[in-house]
């Protein structure tokens, strides 16, 4: 536990993947470690694409359409 709780010290960025190779510890123990005893709660950061201006516009005409879509007796989900 405390060379888990080291690691995270020296570099809170890192991954519990990277602690693991790092320590020679399976990933799930060191995954576990850091949640339960250190109550530390390991993310993976994802990164979206940035909304434009004119990106909600054309969100509200695509859902109006698709609104109509289903309203017709021919729409088809697959």
């Amino acid at each position: 536990m405390h060379r888990i709780q080291e690691a995270y010290q020296r570099n809170p960025r890192k991954s519990t993947r990277r602690a693991s190779r790092e320590l020679t510890i399976p990933h799930v123990t060191v995954w576990l470690v850091s949640r339960r005893r250190l109550l530390m709660k390991p993310y993976r950061l994802q990164l979206l694409q940035a909304l434009r201006v004119g990106d909600r516009k054309k969100r509200t005409n695509f859902y109006g359409m698709f609104l109509e879509d289903m309203e017709d007796d021919t729409f088809n989900c697959g």
